[in-house]
């Protein structure tokens, strides 16, 4: 995860429209509300520079919102208008990480907390960030809580829509091999996201949600020319990550809309890779995009398995040799 206490400082040129605006209208209230929202200090240095100094990743947004200023707007109303529009989303006592609470519409109530330190970094990530990836062992609850605290900003009205995909290759074989239409290739693969829709909303709620198009199960190579979330907000969660082609992970990672509240959960386990090719896609996407203040990465690791304590130590038997081959 970026860091949250390193302070960096911008500069904009004299001539720039942001410094022009802020010189001639230095004490107008929006300015003020920036300063308070962003968490920075603004001021003109002496040479007539506009300087903004704060948290790296509130002045990095603070910095692409000024730019797309110089570029198209002239007025302190389209500052407004832009601020407004685009005004990063806090983590607010509204979207609680550490307890997310379901009801079926049988009236039960199911409450899932996180059973980890990683599992509590994950959920934090969601909340506060745009492109999340979920790294490392097999059953430590990656992609059941990516589902679950996007069911949650689905429930509060965070978002209008849930879009979920997993790569249609296992152990070499590809969709295309398997007979029927759209649906009925993917409905082997998408068992997994159905049984976890069914265990946190119970199946009416889940086929209720599906029937409504409010839950959206859509093969990768589907997702070409899908935008997520401009009009209304959208999570896309991409399980089994590991399985996409590099082609495949740029493809999804430039889907995301302009929506504050849309965001990109990538799930997968690097060691478990299917591909031909035997290569590791997902590491090599998390190396190049890391240190974006837009990405969150979190690692499992086999002492976070949750599934059960047979396939902790198996699985851990098992990591344990491959690293010793390495």
């Amino acid at each position: 995860m970026s860091s949250k206490t390193t302070r960096r400082k911008l500069t904009f040129n004299a001539n720039d429209e942001i410094t022009l605006l802020f010189k001639e209208n230095k004490e107008h209230q929006i300015f003020k509300d920036i300063e308070a929202k962003y968490n920075v200090e603004l001021k003109i240095n002496a040479v007539g520079v506009l300087v903004a100094k704060g948290d790296k990743d509130r002045t990095f947004e603070l910095e692409q919102k000024f730019k797309s200023l110089t570029k198209s707007h002239s007025t302190m109303d389209d500052l407004k208008a832009i601020l407004e529009e685009t005004m990063p989303v806090e983590a607010s006592d509204e979207l609680e990480s550490k307890e997310l609470e379901f009801k079926d519409r049988g009236g039960r109530t199911s409450l899932i907390r996180p059973k980890n330190q990683h599992q509590s970094d994950f959920l934090d990530a969601i909340v506060k960030n745009k492109v999340i990836l979920g790294m490392g062992s097999a059953g430590t609850g990656k992609t059941f809580l990516a589902v679950a605290m996007a069911l949650k900003m689905l429930e509060m009205k965070k978002i209008g829509k849930i879009v979920i995909s997993r790569p249609a290759i296992t152990a070499g074989e590809s969709i295309g091999f398997l007979p029927g239409d759209k649906d009925e290739k993917m409905g082997p693969f998408l068992a997994p996201i159905l049984s976890i829709l069914e265990e946190i909303v119970g199946t009416d709620r889940r086929d209720k949600l599906l029937l409504e198009g409010k839950v959206e199960i859509l093969p990768v190579g589907y997702a070409r020319g899908l935008t997520v979330g401009n009009k209304f907000g959208i999570v896309f969660i991409i399980d089994e990550a590991q399985n996409l082609e590099f082609m495949q992970h740029k493809l999804l990672l430039t889907r995301l809309g302009s929506h504050p509240n849309s965001k990109i959960i990538m799930c997968g386990d690097q060691r478990q890779s299917d591909l031909r090719s035997a290569k590791d896609t997902y590491t090599k996407i998390h190396k190049i995009i890391k240190d974006s203040p837009y990405v969150s990465n979190v690692v499992f690791d086999k002492n976070d398995i949750v599934r059960s304590e047979a396939v902790k130590d198996i699985l851990g038997r098992i990591e344990d040799y491959e690293d010793t081959k390495k």
